[in-house]
């Protein structure tokens, strides 16, 4: 990946990378993270494309969408993390960001992905799901981690109170 880490516009497509299928929930397929999605075809890709669900169907990955720099490098079955936009609306704290998960074990953890952290926190809050787990880093600006900080105590607070009275 190197120093020259520019955002430039390019035409980008899935190719090899079935990454998605394999690390997302997919509620509407019943479809668990971290497992593989029943409709993976062998070699990769989805065995029903065509007519796959349109919640397959609308998703893009942050590397899809242009919105990290790189080239091949950085496509999630190469760098081993996969990452997407999350908007406000769309999760418990009501804060937009750039969410990721690792593709496997300590890919977090090569200097690739550090420098493409980096990258991201310096314009966005970042938050990384580790591998297969219910553990997270995060990375972002200084003003978005004090308010992720101050958002996510909130809604511990709350989850705590609603378990506390059940």
């Amino acid at each position: 990946m190197g120093n020259n880490m520019e955002l430039k516009q390019v035409e980008r497509n899935c190719g090899n990378c079935d990454v998605c299928c394999n690390i997302l929930e997919v509620r509407e397929l019943n479809k668990k993270s971290y497992c593989n999605c029943t409709y993976r075809a062998e070699g990769g890709g989805c065995g029903r494309y065509d007519t796959r669900p349109s919640i397959c169907r609308d998703w893009n990955c942050a590397y899809i969408l242009n919105l990290i720099p790189g080239g091949e490098e950085v496509k999630p079955n190469n760098i081993g993390l996969m990452f997407y936009p999350v908007s406000a609306k769309n999760n418990d704290l009501g804060m937009s960001m750039i969410m990721g998960q690792e593709v496997w074990k300590d890919a977090l953890l090569t200097s690739d992905a550090q420098n493409l952290v980096k990258w991201i926190g310096k314009r966005m809050f970042v938050m990384i799901r580790h591998y297969n787990t219910e553990e997270f880093s995060y990375s972002g600006p200084k003003e978005q981690v004090e308010e992720f900080l101050i958002r996510h105590h909130n809604y511990m607070s709350k989850q705590n109170n609603l378990n506390a009275s059940s």
